[in-house]
């Protein structure tokens, strides 16, 4: 998610990775965390706090529900554990986007202020991508179809925080 460096990783150090295959004629999006080594408890915490937060954000997706909601509804996770004032930027840039032709503003972005309502068949991406004081950021996202009764996950890799033994 960043420029390539010549720093050497350490075991400990958190790998962002912002990855967009091609599956079935549609791009994705994944945005994953992995360590190096064993994580340290504080960030397993606090990405579980994303997870839950990227759970609750799923839960209103449905086709004619307000984009925003989807917003809203991380936040709220992530405000309630003590950082909201890490909900909005500098600290992140939105809360999901567009992805294609026929997506929610193609290319647009999700946040509190979103005016577009959820359409069946929508590709998004929902991304609790946050930066925390005590980790630094992490990377967390999903991309998701909108159908008329909820949302279908597209990608088959499961969304947790990837531990690369050293």
């Amino acid at each position: 998610m960043h420029q390539p460096t010549d720093k050497r990783l350490e075991e400990g150090e958190l790998v962002l990775g912002e990855i967009t295959p091609l599956r079935e004629g549609q791009f994705i999006q994944l945005c994953r965390t992995a360590v190096l080594g064993k994580p340290s408890p504080l960030v397993v915490e606090k990405y579980d706090m994303l997870l839950r937060a990227l759970d609750h954000a799923l839960e209103p997706i449905k086709a004619v529900a307000p984009a925003a909601r989807i917003s809203r509804n991380m936040n709220k996770v992530i405000s309630d554990a003590g950082y909201a004032e890490y909900c909005y930027p500098p600290y992140m840039r939105a809360r999901g986007h567009g992805l294609g032709a026929g997506s929610i503003a193609p290319g647009g972005t999700i946040d509190d202020n979103s005016k577009e309502t959820l359409e069946s068949q929508q590709v998004i991406i929902v991304h609790p991508n946050q930066y925390l004081p005590e980790t630094g950021y992490l990377a967390c996202g999903e991309t998701v179809m909108v159908t008329d009764t909820g949302v279908k996950r597209l990608a088959q890799t499961e969304t947790k925080l990837y531990v690369k033994e050293v």
